[in-house]
């Protein structure tokens, strides 16, 4: 229960500067309400006539924004109040307040507030000027919610400007790395219908191949950019060793047309791990044909074996003399479609490899990280939890 006294007190708190005659009389007139959580007392939109005072408990204020969003715009404890436009004009409420717990408020009806100004004219403008004082202090409010939504919106259509330009420039790439393998193996083919090719066919047919094989990667790496958040990963124990041999022989053949050196370091017994064999395989692949790419003719690409100081961990080190990467760049180079920056004298492919590496090593529990600098190489360890039988 509230007494009219501290009815009085908290109406002074909301109207400060009227004399305390007035506020008894003021406070003759509210009305004492308590509401369950959960209760609606302001609609959204509806044109409503009460003005609201929170003696105890707690309200939300919310406003709905586009589809089924709802944005909390605030929370109004005891002594903070609501609603106060319903006493200067009839106009729809711009926000819905809801009680969060049980809430005791003081409810000043318009109709009651009208009779009271009639009656006491002079008493109804130092009131009325308290309102307005109230109203202005709401519009700063309402200002700077405004820019905060003009902030946001700004900042989201940044990112949305920024994706469009990605993707631009992804799909430019795409198509550049698809037209250069496409167009030589299409002259080679010329070259193969004529009977002039017959001297040079065994070369024209490999070259073939491994034009349009660079198709079938970057189709097969494009979809699988596309779909690896919905593959299933079958464990099982698999080497290191084994693991790290596969992937190196898959890429002897191409390292050797590049004129690079593949060479396999292990000072321990190759260490086990519990992962999907296919999938670390391909992990592994990206992260060699990445060294390979950005090797000379003559240069080496190592890749060591070992345990981390702990000896939970399983590493590889990847190791290259390639140009390096700048500082700037290292976060780049794992995220999906920004590892291609078009003029950049370190880019070259689409920037895919990389970034389901790291995906596919993360999967497994692992990490994929990268030191380098510019002129020195690159080093990429790629991490992966020890098996324990």
């Amino acid at each position: 229960m509230t007494t009219t006294s501290d009815n009085i007190s908290l109406l002074e708190k909301v109207f400060p500067g009227i004399s305390p005659e007035v506020l008894g009389e003021l406070a003759s007139i509210v009305r004492v309400r308590t509401y369950p959580p959960g209760t609606v007392l302001c609609h959204d939109g509806e044109i409503e006539t009460v003005f609201y005072v929170v003696h105890r408990g707690r309200v939300e204020v919310t406003k709905q924004l586009e589809g089924d969003q709802v944005r909390v715009l605030n929370h109004h404890g005891p002594g903070e109040f609501f609603g106060e436009i319903a006493l200067i004009q009839n106009s729809r409420r711009i926000a819905t307040v809801r009680t969060v717990e049980r809430t005791t408020v003081l409810e000043l009806d318009k109709v009651n507030f009208d009779d009271f100004l009639a009656r006491s004219p002079a008493v109804g403008l130092a009131l009325m000027r308290q309102v307005a004082l109230r109203l202005r202090d709401s519009d700063q409010t309402s200002i700077a919610e405004l820019r905060k939504m003009n902030a946001e919106l700004t900042a989201a259509y940044r990112y949305l400007a920024e994706q469009e330009r990605l993707r631009t420039q992804f799909l430019s790439a795409v198509s550049r790395e698809l037209r250069g393998p496409l167009s030589v193996a299409k002259g080679q083919l010329q070259l193969l219908r004529s009977s002039a090719a017959a001297p040079g066919r065994d070369e024209a047919v490999e070259t073939v191949y491994r034009q349009i094989d660079k198709v079938v990667n970057l189709v097969n790496n494009l979809l699988f950019m596309q779909e690896m958040t919905m593959i299933d990963l079958d464990f099982e124990v698999v080497s290191m060793g084994e693991l790290v041999s596969r992937a190196v022989e898959a890429h002897r053949s191409r390292a050797r047309d590049a004129g690079v050196q593949l060479l396999i370091v292990c000072a321990i017994m190759p260490p086990l791990v519990s992962g999907d064999a296919e999938a670390l395989g391909i992990a592994l692949s990206a992260v060699i044909d990445n060294a390979v790419k950005f090797s000379s003719p003559g240069m080496e690409v190592t890749l060591r074996l070992g345990l981390t100081g702990d000896g939970r961990g399983a590493t590889v080190a990847i190791e290259d003399h390639g140009p390096g990467i700048p500082v700037e760049h290292q976060a780049l180079i794992f995220e999906r479609f920004k590892g291609y920056v078009p003029g950049a004298p370190i880019t070259r492919g689409l920037g895919l490899g990389l970034p389901i590496a790291r995906y596919l090593v993360e999967k497994h529990g692992g990490t994929l990280t990268v030191q380098s600098a510019p002129g020195q190489g690159a080093t990429f360890a790629l991490t992966l939890p020890v098996h324990h039988a």
